[in-house]
């Protein structure tokens, strides 16, 4: 009977191909009875958290980068201008947009943010198949992927259903090429192949997320230890029923090791270097978003990150080193790939970047360390000749998948129907239409701002972040947008906001917010050119019906339209050659002193250019420093509507026409600062060579020495000398052979150094990491328990005093320092230190003399 059985595995193991689809036509039957396929051909605009705001990216993409010529580009459509698709991932929407030559744009958007999640499952299969080169442990490790996909333990790490209907669906494709790259470059290292597709694969990660990026990146890298792995290896400790030849026979290429690997780096820069090499040098023109994601207890820490399937993947690792010489490469190389995603989450404060995007790469790990331990089971535990085994561990798992998948989600296919319905089935559709119809016009009608939602607006829309795309629908800018990171006046926006919100939030943490500041609104309003804003909110509403500068021009359901009387019809604004200032930069850059502009909008009529860009103008007023600049300027009675009537250049400007990749008018104050309310962009040059300067609080300015003045957005250098990198793959393809052929000298010695250049930058940053970014939120909880419960002020003192610096306000600008600031003035006033506690309890409330956090830290110095 076993004979039999065997027989026919062995012929079904020969005819994989029938298995293999037969497995895989399960495997998608059991996904697609959860979610409905109809909904996903339906022509709706995908939504639901930040998956609403993409369809605006794509169409970007498809209407106005590729017909210029490009891949990402400049749009008016948020943060007062920003480059879309410079600082986030254009593969993805590119996919999108090719589909859409043969079907919807909505449709193809749909299908693309789905490609990561279905292609995961055949990326196992491949990856395992290219590990064991068994038929039943692949298709097993296809099943097992599904384990990570309907994962519900959290909903924004990247790479599980959630995840992707939360918004994040270039991680998801990033995950499942990087899980193909694995299989990929183990074989080409194992039998010696062309490194051409793994570079290839490795600069399309990158191309779609960073963050996965990161981790893919160092995969090359660990080939460089092969050899003294396979070298090295002790005879296994326990070897039960197996045979010990088979036990320990091991093969894998020695042949130019480092060569391949410097090639797949080479490969890789090259496919990215049209939009790596322009990021990287352009990067200060960007949002850095930090972000350490709070957990409530140790218990919903090991919950939301799925330790346990962590740790079964570290332990299984662990036991095939000691177990399975034969696995032994594959085992290192999953444990390295562990310590890389270790590291990759403790410096990620330090790189500024959020720390829970790691936890998916290494949840992948393990599923694969469950892979190889999977087929060594049967060598370990049984006779090797006992072929049914994996054929039966195979049949378990699929089982198991199917109970999985049927029992525990609860929430996939309910976000599937809420995301992929649309915004067209959400409740305030009909009222978004009516909006849409009364309020559509272009970039030169002026700017419409809306009230910042939040999750309990859901319903509405899909998601609260529906009025980002009030560009998509009514062709008129407006100012928050999904790609935060990609402008440096993302946090001015966000800022902004909160002067009008009740519930303002962005992704950054401890942020700190303006308090609800009507006596602020005309300033905004005017200096962004903005006309209209969207209110729901019954305080919002109340405020606007009082204040004399708005009227309400529509109401449409529960939001009600507000219209400034006072709209300037323009996004230039001229100012007089003596109230323009030079301002000397902080160590940190320009971007902590615009935002400080921004904020203190007294200033709006004294604008001021950081040294570092300053060079040719000539002006009277210089400062050391921005605090300098600001007691020299700053009118805490500063009355916008006294500005207003005095303000002598509302006709100067005519013939104004504003577009995504150029500006046009004409002046009749030639040789005067004139202010172009859109964020600076050093691509922005203007026709006749005048220069054009990033002024505060984060805008352009050109002295026009014409009165035709014409700015067009063309490329920079480091745009143009990437697309020549990117354009090289054409001759490495093509000479391939000849390049493939190239020896490192002296490899050894290079090795050697290139592993202690990677250990010594691991442990700086490491270092830095541990001895500040991570740090502060550790030293911030101790201070507090000092001070409050354990009133040990001295030791509270001590460690505020780090933190309560200047510099450290310029460096992160958040409510971390500012709570150092504060729990400072109040030990020394707990000292009988009065003086000393008013002067630093004046600098922080004045330096953030707008934020609705100085409401409860009132101190009273009597």
């Amino acid at each position: 009977m076993l004979k039999k059985i065997d027989n026919i595995i062995s012929l079904i193991e020969k005819r994989k191909i029938f298995a293999v689809i037969i497995s895989f036509l399960l495997l998608y039957l059991l996904i697609f009875i959860k979610i409905d396929v109809k909904l996903l051909f339906s022509d709706t605009i995908i939504t639901g958290g930040d998956t609403a705001s993409w369809y605006q990216s794509a169409k970007s993409l498809k209407e106005i980068f590729i017909p210029n010529g490009r891949l990402f580009g400049w749009t008016m459509a948020n943060f007062f201008g920003y480059n879309e698709l410079q600082y986030y991932f254009t593969i993805p929407f590119l996919i999108s947009v090719i589909l859409s030559l043969v079907m919807p744009l909505t449709v193809a958007l749909k299908i693309t943010t789905l490609a990561g999640i279905l292609s995961l499952p055949i990326a196992f299969y491949y990856t395992a198949n290219k590990f064991t080169k068994n038929l039943w442990i692949s298709l097993s490790a296809s099943f097992l992927s599904l384990i990570f996909l309907f994962n519900e333990s959290y909903t924004m790490y990247g790479g599980n259903f959630l995840s992707t209907f939360a918004g994040e669906f270039a991680y998801s494709i990033s995950l499942s090429i990087f899980v193909f790259f694995l299989g990929v470059c183990f074989e080409t290292f194992q039998k010696g192949k062309s490194p051409i597709i793994p570079g290839i694969l490795l600069g399309l990660i990158g191309l779609s997320h960073l963050f996965v990026y990161m981790v893919a990146f160092f995969v090359p890298f660990f080939f460089i230890f092969a050899d003294k792995i396979k070298n090295s290896v002790a005879p296994p400790k326990k070897i039960s029923k197996q045979k010990t030849g088979d036990a320990v026979d091991i093969e894998f290429s020695s042949d130019k090791i480092s060569e391949k690997i410097v090639l797949i780096y080479i490969i890789n820069f090259v496919i990215m270097a049209f939009w790596l090499i322009p990021l990287i040098f352009t990067r200060e023109f960007s949002q850095s978003i930090s972000m350490i994601w709070r957990f409530a207890d140790i218990k919903d820490f090991f919950r939301q990150t799925f330790f346990g399937l962590f740790f079964l993947g570290v332990a299984l690792n662990i036991f095939l080193l000691i177990n399975s010489k034969k696995d032994r490469i594959i085992s290192f190389l999953f444990f390295y790939l562990f310590l890389v995603t270790i590291f990759f989450y403790i410096i990620s404060t330090f790189l500024q970047i959020p720390d829970i995007r790691f936890v998916p790469p290494a949840l992948i790990i393990a599923l694969f360390s469950i892979t190889i331990f999977l087929n060594f089971f049967p060598e370990y535990f049984f006779n090797k000749n006992y072929p049914i085994v994996r054929p039966i561990l195979y049949l378990i798992i699929v089982v198991s998948s199917f109970i999985l998948v049927n029992k525990l989600p609860k929430n996939v296919v309910s976000w599937y129907n809420w995301n992929y319905s649309g915004y067209e089935a959400k409740k305030e559709w009909p009222n978004l239409k009516k909006i849409i119809e009364q309020y559509k016009g272009d970039i030169n009608t002026g700017r419409i701002l809306w009230e910042k939602q939040n999750q309990n607006d859901n319903a509405d829309f899909g998601s609260e972040r529906a009025f980002e795309n009030l560009y998509l629908f009514t062709g008129r800018p407006s100012t928050e947008g999904v790609h935060y990171g990609s402008s440096f006046m993302a946090r001015a926006t966000t800022y902004m906001q909160s002067e009008y919100s009740l519930n303002p939030v962005d992704p950054e943490s401890h942020r700190l917010y303006s308090v609800v500041n009507p006596k602020v609104w005309p300033v905004r309003f005017y200096q962004t050119n903005s006309k209209d804003i969207i209110v729901y909110s019954k305080e919002i509403k109340q405020k606007f019906d009082n204040h004399t500068d708005f009227e309400k021009t529509g109401e449409f359901g529960k939001f009600s339209i507000y219209t400034f009387k006072y709209h300037p019809k323009s996004y230039i604004r001229i100012v007089d050659n003596e109230n323009l200032s030079v301002v000397k930069s902080n160590k940190y850059g320009f971007k902590t002193d615009f935002y400080r502009a921004f904020r203190d909008y007294e200033l709006f009529d004294y604008p001021f250019i950081t040294g570092k860009y300053a060079k040719g103008l000539k002006t009277a007023n210089y400062f050391n420093n921005y605090d300098e600049y600001r007691n020299k300027f700053f009118d805490p009675d500063f009355d916008f509507n006294s500005w207003l009537e005095n303000y002598k250049y509302k006709t100067s400007i005519s013939e104004e026409n504003v577009q995504n990749f150029k500006i046009q008018f004409k002046t009749k104050e030639i040789g005067k600062p004139h202010i172009i309310n859109i964020t600076y962009s050093p691509n922005f040059k203007a026709k006749n060579g005048d220069k054009i300067y990033p002024v505060s609080p984060g805008f352009m300015m050109i002295i026009p020495s014409e009165e035709d003045v014409v700015i067009n957005y063309g490329r920079n250098i480091y745009e143009i000398i990437g697309l020549i990198v990117t354009l090289l793959i054409i001759p490495i393809i093509i000479f391939r052979k000849k390049i493939e052929a190239v020896t490192i000298p002296r490899v050894e010695i290079v090795n050697r150094i290139a592993i202690t250049l990677v250990a010594l930058i691991a442990i700086v940053l490491l270092f830095e990491t541990l001895t500040e970014a991570r740090k502060i939120p550790l030293d911030q909880k101790r201070a507090e328990t000092l001070f409050y419960k354990e009133q040990n002020y001295q030791k509270a003192l001590d460690i505020a005093n780090k933190y309560a610096t200047v510099d450290m306000l310029d460096k992160y600008d958040n409510a971390q320092i500012y709570s150092f600031y504060m729990m400072k003035a109040r030990i020394l006033l707990n000292q009988n230190k009065k003086e000393e506690a008013k002067r630093i309890y004046d600098y922080i409330t004045n330096r953030y003399n707008h934020t609705r956090n100085n409401d409860y830290n009132r101190l009273n110095f009597k």
